[in-house]
């Protein structure tokens, strides 16, 4: 039997899913933009000011015991509030049909997350009583890689408010999967293909200021923070705006490709603003030219879908398509 989940994750507090490939993105950060990661507040509830003061706090309640032992869930639950942190419907194929089979929760519970199942569906779980749930804690190895070499770590002065934090995703978690760290895995490359976007800064791609981290693992990327998508833009532009907004986005692209790096999944929702300038964001399926494509690949519907290298090719297809959403004001679009 084949199955297939939707991907209508949900924020603790600032709700702004990645829609591709069933992404979690849960958030106690006021937040601008998607990405690969979640924008999940992964150490405490109450964000403090600076990184400098988030990497020294530590959590007031006791670190919750691991779901599965011989304490019930009820009890266990009890001891500290669980959160709802992100949910995506499974459908199974009967008769050609597609029919629900079951809704996938990630829930918080302190400083630590759990994947259950409900046969609930989405618009029923904020009655769901969590201590009915089969829980089994996602390991924090499985989503936050050890820092390595030439990852930098951003600066403690840097204000919150002032940047976007990406964190990992975990909607796509499996307890299954044979490669337990591939959520780790992911983070890690967007964070080793941002370091040299570090080194080749150019005002048509996102800002990227370094990792935080917390005891030597990397938990998220601090990356510039706009305010303003393209989406939000385009529809009130005038022609000769449009032009200017796809021209931007075309430099920023060649800029990639002079430094060997191939974006892979352009489309409007990775482009934001500053000011008037568009911006390239969100590197997780970026890969240096000439590399395998691996799982995390573009949207549907932008995509070259036969792609199975990282080619110039595949940023020519989206960029013929994202002229096309421009010039139209946004009413061409390929979702």
């Amino acid at each position: 039997m084949q199955k297939k989940e939707g991907d209508n994750s949900n924020e603790a507090s600032a709700p702004d899913i990645d829609n591709d490939h069933a992404e979690l993105q849960d958030d106690n950060l006021k937040r601008s933009h998607s990405g690969a990661f979640a924008g999940d507040d992964l150490s405490s509830n109450s964000p403090p000011s600076d990184l400098s003061s988030r990497q020294r706090a530590k959590p007031e309640q006791p670190s919750p015991p691991v779901f599965g032992d011989s304490t019930p869930a009820e009890s266990q639950e009890s001891k500290l509030d669980s959160q709802i942190v992100a949910h995506s419907e499974a459908f199974s194929e009967k008769d050609d049909d597609w029919l629900f089979d079951h809704t996938k929760i990630i829930l918080r519970i302190g400083n630590d997350y759990f994947a259950a199942s409900s046969q609930q569906r989405e618009s029923q779980l904020k009655n769901l009583d969590h201590s009915s749930l089969d829980l089994t804690r996602i390991p924090r190895d499985h989503y936050c890689p050890k820092f390595k070499e030439g990852i930098s770590k951003a600066p403690e002065t840097l204000s919150l408010d002032d940047v976007y934090l990406k964190q990992p995703s975990l909607i796509s978690w499996d307890a299954k999967d044979p490669n337990p760290t591939s959520i780790a895995d992911l983070v890690l490359q967007e964070a080793e293909i941002c370091e040299t976007l570090k080194k080749h800064p150019h005002p048509n791609i996102g800002r990227y200021f370094g990792c935080l981290g917390e005891d030597n693992k990397i938990v998220g990327l601090v990356l510039g923070k706009y305010t303003s998508k393209l989406s939000d833009k385009v529809a009130d532009s005038s022609p000769d705006q449009r032009v200017k907004l796809y021209e931007g986005v075309e430099r920023g692209v060649r800029h990639l490709h002079q430094i060997g790096l191939i974006h892979n999944d352009l489309n409007p929702a990775n482009i934001m603003l500053d000011g008037n300038i568009p911006v390239i964001i969100d590197f997780d399926s970026c890969r240096l030219q000439g590399e395998k494509m691996g799982d995390k690949r573009g949207t549907f519907g932008w995509e070259l879908e036969e792609a199975e290298l990282a080619v110039p090719e595949n940023d020519f297809h989206g960029l013929e398509k994202l002229k096309e959403y421009i010039v139209s004001g946004g009413k061409v679009t390929f979702d």
